[in-house]
């Protein structure tokens, strides 16, 4: 038998045994089983770098207390639901103010690199959320070779033909030109016919007859000073009527105050039971999660439910779905916050309840 499970049963497994009526002995016995086995604990939240939780996990443990590590029902097997599991530590091992109890989680996944993550327990700290996330594989790009012709030396094929020689003719000779001279023809002067007579001209003077001036005698313009008669120009003066402003009213536009959910303190009691066994009342000592009812959003951390009970902050009257995860099994829980103390039931399941 596993070592962790024989140290459940004889104990470390606290049982508050109530009997509730007398009649028969094995009758209304309620069997309260408080989870809270392993009292250092590490939840491991995988995911890779756009948020998405990669599938078909696997986790190894290593390190100095590897072999100390057990998921948190107890077992050595680790499945991990929805990127979501919990390590605990064995009961046999605690880390003190001198030596904390380190170990490493190494995981895989298809189409992910491989990651090995340190965790490390120290004295007093019970609880720790350790996320990790994955860097996808990056495919490698494959080089198709080119088809570019081989650098094969290139062959000049002679060109075969007859070359016929070209004859050049002799140039021609060019002739002399003889110039003639050309012959001026001389002019000849005509000397005057013997026995003529040339008639000599006469001139004329010409007469200046004088012309006589008479002057010319100008009177004085005498000028009649214009007289200007200024009549004198009464204004009246302009009479303003003042304009009358009508005041105009403004009413006040009443703006209702916007009231801010805030969350409220509220107190979470879960009881898990087994349909198998109706006497037995489990009280898990697990992290819990938590959304808004069909919000389609992913679950975020809530808080340590410490043996089934957890304080915590939520909004009022508002409907929301709590998960927990034990043993690669998720348990969800659904309900309206209308009380600042909340209880409710979940069943944990024929598997789990068989280990106790």
């Amino acid at each position: 038998m596993n070592k962790l499970y024989t140290y459940k049963i004889t104990a470390l497994i606290a049982l508050l045994i109530v009997f509730v009526g007398c009649k028969n002995p094995g009758q209304d016995i309620k069997v309260v089983v408080n989870m809270d086995l392993m009292k250092y604990s590490a939840l491991v939240h995988i995911s890779d770098e756009t948020g998405a939780t990669p599938s078909n996990i696997s986790l190894t443990m290593g390190g100095a207390s590897g072999n100390d590590i057990y998921e948190i029902s107890g077992k050595k097997s680790f499945p991990v639901k929805d990127g979501i599991i919990t390590l605990g530590l064995g009961p046999s091992v605690n880390p003190t103010s001198a030596q904390d109890v380190n170990f490493t989680v190494t995981v895989t996944a298809p189409g992910y690199n491989t990651l090995t993550q340190p965790v490390t327990f120290k004295n007093g700290e019970m609880q720790q959320v350790v996320m990790v996330m994955l860097q996808k594989t990056p495919t490698a790009a494959t080089t198709t070779p080119s088809s570019d012709a081989s650098s094969a030396p290139a062959t000049t094929t002679p060109a075969t033909g007859t070359v016929t020689p070209v004859t050049s003719a002799p140039a021609t000779t060019t002739t002399p030109t003889t110039s003639t001279p050309a012959t001026t023809t001389p002019v000849t002067t005509t000397t005057p016919a013997t026995g003529a007579t040339t008639t000599p001209v006469t001139s004329t003077p010409s007469t200046t007859i004088p012309v006589t001036t008479t002057p010319v005698t100008t009177k004085p313009v005498t000028t009649t000073p214009a007289t200007t008669t200024t009549t004198p120009t009464t204004s009246t003066p302009a009479t303003t009527t003042p304009a009358t402003s009508t005041p105009v009213t403004t009413t006040p536009v009443t703006t209702a105050p916007v009231v801010a959910a805030i969350p409220v303190n509220i107190s979470l009691d879960f009881t898990g039971y087994c349909t198998n066994r109706p006497n037995l009342q489990i009280r898990p000592s697990l992290y819990v999660f938590y959304r808004l009812k069909d919000s389609g959003t992913a679950y975020s951390y809530l808080g340590f439910m410490k043996d089934g009970h957890l304080d915590t902050k939520l909004l009022f009257n508002k409907v929301y779905d709590f998960q927990i995860t034990y043993g690669g099994v998720n348990y969800t829980v659904t309900g309206r916050i209308e009380q600042t103390s909340y209880q409710s039931t979940f069943d944990m399941g024929t598997a789990v309840c068989a280990t106790f």
